[in-house]
């Protein structure tokens, strides 16, 4: 988890890409990715030149008739 400014050994500025600012990212919006402040050795985790960013969604469907109280 990142720090909002530089705190102690968190001082690597990255952007979090959430699902919201995908749309931003491949030029169909604007792109409002909070930034934040990481430990050095997890730098090597932040996205490359290249790299795919694959969005999942998972849907919910209730069933309204089990949930019946017929």
């Amino acid at each position: 988890m990142g720090k909002d400014k530089i705190e102690g050994n968190y001082t690597e500025k990255v952007y979090c890409i959430r699902g919201a600012d995908i749309n931003g990212l491949n030029g169909k919006g604007e792109v409002k990715a909070p930034q934040r402040y990481i430990l050095k050795n997890n730098i090597s985790k932040a996205l490359k030149p290249d790299d795919f960013i694959v969005e999942i969604q998972v849907e919910v469907h209730h069933n309204l008739l089990e949930e019946s109280p017929f």
